[in-house]
């Protein structure tokens, strides 16, 4: 969660699994996510922010169900870490299959004391997901604020 998440945006974050980095994420990969393999088959392909997937972010959402991204969401993106970007295209380019299969991508908090992002049915048939795990003690909130962000 970026610096500036209204505190019952987090809250319902919490409860759902949902960001909008998820549901961009998720929308792009189902609307794109062969496409978009080209860019994603190398090693590495997700490390920092590549221009290729800034610019297919930035074109997620429509005027019935914006998602598309923020400059702050992008700098939270960015700040991942590179070892667990490239789980990532890992999985994503073992969701294309035979068979293709829907990747559902989801938020969390954890215990652990840093990001990580397991893939649950990485090798199974049907849906794969992808979580986001951060952890509880990166959570941040100022005294009377409404805002909290949760660093990488």
């Amino acid at each position: 969660m970026p610096p500036g998440t209204k505190m019952q945006t987090f809250l319902n974050s919490v409860r759902t699994g949902e960001t909008k980095t998820t549901r961009a994420l998720e929308r792009l990969w189902t609307d794109r996510g062969s496409s978009l393999a080209t860019n994603a088959s190398r090693k590495g392909a997700l490390n920092g922010l590549p221009d290729w997937l800034r610019s297919a972010l930035t074109r997620q959402g429509d005027q019935h169900a914006p998602v598309a991204l923020s400059e702050i969401e992008f700098d939270h993106i960015r700040d991942w870490p590179d070892a667990e970007k490239e789980k990532l295209r890992q999985a994503l380019l073992a969701s294309l299959g035979p068979p293709r299969r829907t990747v559902r991508f989801r938020w969390a908090l954890s215990k652990d004391s840093t990001s990580v992002n397991p893939v649950d049915n990485l090798y199974g048939p049907g849906d794969m997901t992808i979580t986001f795990n951060s952890p509880e003690k990166n959570v941040k909130t100022a005294k009377g604020s409404t805002e909290v962000s949760v660093s990488v």
